[in-house]
């Protein structure tokens, strides 16, 4: 054997893994799914805990008490806290493995939900006030953890397109949402205020339980990088995303505020059939994030597409809702019941085109820019950087809204809200364009493509149209014609697709090379 033949046999062993490592990375379908429902019912209960307080809170402090305006301030600082604490957390996951980060946030959660209760003995309404702060900030820092935590698991170890386990968790969160606040309501009127916070927090710290069971370990060992949080956040694209993230929230949170205001007050409805319009819509919402995320991953080169659509999309949607002022020429002032309420079925189904993409195109730039895609560094900072925006956008809203409706209306907020949304749009669409003009990549496929006319002119190309095979394992081996350090494809036996992935990578590095 020639020494190039050895030199390539030893660069194949090092490509493509062991038989030992593929079979550590196998887990049975059952496990997969159970571990899946596990980390999604705790992500369901921490938000849960969130909204549970919603119905009864403002009565109970206002009886110690407290204000409106210092009930607000306990709602917005549990997202303050994810704002805060989501970057930190997953920038360091790398030193805390995502299990013990999920066990703490969890105790975190639930114990502060047990301790939350407890304080409604307390007289004075300063101390009341000052707790209550607290713990709703601690609320938020464990929400993080276990959101951070658990999607970084599901990345992981769940062999699913990023963009499934987004859409997924989505519509969790919309369930736990809407769930939430009922089952907070339903329990304060059976078992009272204490109870409500005993029994969440409860059943929040058994579910650590087979938690701890089912969930695997999931630890990397990777030397320190330079590639940390501050340098993601000087990727253009990563900061556009983050604004976006930010700009749903506000949209979302000030959106809720709105709709509280025009249908108690201007068009006098009731609590209960808001409430009930409130359920149609999450429902509307999260039928929608599954259709959208079935849609992205067979076209999953349409996220930028999607963004910029969607975006203007909602523009119009928040005009007809007020409607705005500015269509008056056309609904002469007069506000529209069944208008409004259609108009926030179509925004609720058009809304997953923007929370959805945002995850999957900062991940895509943060592998051009030499970020591991299949790894908890990167998952853990991307995972922190969408919930740190989201943290932000559901904190400034509902205060930026407050504000615009006192002074105005809300059907004025609502089009503020709308020129927002087009701006939004408007920026995404001119840096998708800055981005194409000047042949700049977006994702690793994008420059693949770019140096495959050249690769097409010295390597032989395979036939891979085996359906049954999906996927094909790559042997790199030298190529004989001009270009000697480009490289020929051969095809042997199937393989898993994160081994085909990784060669795929590791041809393109040698590419570059």
């Amino acid at each position: 054997m020639s020494t190039t033949d050895m030199e390539s046999s030893a660069e194949d062993k090092e490509l493509l893994p062991s038989e030992k490592e593929l079979n550590d990375n196998e887990i049975s379908t059952a496990k997969k799914y159970t571990i899946i429902v596990i980390l999604l019912f705790l992500q369901f209960m921490a938000r849960a805990a969130d909204t549970m307080v919603f119905p009864f809170y403002p009565e109970k402090a206002l009886a110690k008490g407290l204000t409106m305006k210092d009930v607000g301030i306990v709602y917005a600082v549990y997202d303050l806290a994810r704002f805060i604490f989501s970057p930190i957390l997953g920038s360091i996951l790398l030193q805390w493995p995502p299990k013990s980060m999920c066990f703490v946030g969890t105790l975190i959660t639930g114990g502060g939900s047990i301790i939350f209760g407890c304080i409604d003995s307390t007289t004075d309404s300063g101390l009341f006030l000052a707790l209550c702060i607290l713990l709703r900030g601690l609320a938020g820092v464990g929400s993080a953890m276990i959101s951070i935590s658990t999607t970084s698991i599901l990345l992981k170890s769940s062999g699913f397109l990023s963009s499934t386990i987004i859409g997924v968790t989505e519509i969790v969160i919309g369930v736990a949402y809407a769930f939430g606040a009922a089952l907070g309501g339903f329990l304060y009127e059976f078992v009272g205020y204490i109870a409500v916070f005993f029994i969440i927090g409860g059943v929040t710290i058994v579910a650590l339980l087979p938690f701890g069971v089912v969930t695997p370990n999931i630890v990397e060992k990777e030397k320190s990088s330079e590639k940390n949080f501050f340098k993601l956040m000087t990727i253009p694209g990563c900061i556009i995303m983050y604004l976006a993230c930010v700009m749903v929230r506000v949209q979302d949170s000030s959106r809720n505020v709105c709709l509280a205001d025009l249908y108690r007050f201007e068009l006098e409805r009731s609590s209960a059939q808001l409430g009930l319009l409130y359920a149609i819509w999450s429902a509307v919402y999260m039928l929608c994030c599954a259709v959208f995320t079935k849609f992205f991953n067979k076209f999953p080169q349409i996220d930028y597409s999607s963004l910029i659509v969607g975006w203007m999309l909602v523009g119009v949607t928040l005009m007809l809702l007020g409607p705005s002022p500015l269509l008056e020429f056309i609904f002469h002032g007069r506000l529209y019941f069944w208008l409004s309420t259609i108009d926030m079925v179509f925004i609720d189904a058009i809304f997953p085109l923007v929370y959805l993409p945002p995850f999957v195109i900062a991940l895509n730039l943060a592998e051009v820019h030499g970020y591991k895609r299949d790894s908890l560094h990167t998952y853990g900072m991307i995972t922190g950087l969408i919930n740190s925006g989201w943290g932000l956008g559901a904190s400034i809203g509902p205060v930026i809204s407050g504000v615009i409706i006192d002074a105005q209306n809300a059907m004025w907020n609502l089009t503020y809200l709308s020129f927002a949304a087009f701006v939004m749009g408007f920026i995404i669409g001119v840096y998708y364009l800055y981005m194409k003009l000047t042949n700049q990549p977006t994702k690793l496929h994008d420059t693949d493509s770019h140096l495959s006319s050249t690769v097409k002119d010295d390597c032989e190309d395979k036939d891979m149209s085996d359906q049954a095979a999906k996927v094909n394992r790559c042997v790199i081996e030298q190529c004989p014609g001009p270009s000697a350090n480009f490289t020929k494809i051969h095809l042997q036996q199937p393989a898993s697709s994160k081994v085909i992935e990784r060669n795929r990578r590791s041809l393109y590095e040698k590419i570059i090379e």
